[in-house]
């Protein structure tokens, strides 16, 4: 469901190539979404100082979809570095 959501996102400040989520029960016992925003690298440029923008529009979706007590743990990574 939030993959699904990060995915319909549009007019990112800096593209994204794909999402890498994981749900669970973070080291506090509180509910938490781990992601992973897969940064295009075919780009010309990733607007690295666009990067706050971002995690900002990931973090209200995240707390939008999985309730504002979520705690969203954000993280960049580009395309090439998928696991």
């Amino acid at each position: 469901m939030i993959k699904n959501a990060m995915g319909k996102l549009s007019d990112l400040p800096t593209p994204v190539g794909d999402w890498i989520i994981e749900t669970g029960i973070d080291s506090t016992d509180e509910e938490a979404v781990w992601i992973w925003a897969m940064l295009k690298e075919d780009e010309d440029k990733i607007e690295f100082n666009k990067i706050e923008e971002l995690e900002s529009i990931i973090t209200k979706q995240v707390k939008q979809i999985a309730g504002s007590d979520t705690t969203a743990y954000v993280r960049f990574r580009g395309v090439s570095e998928e696991v």
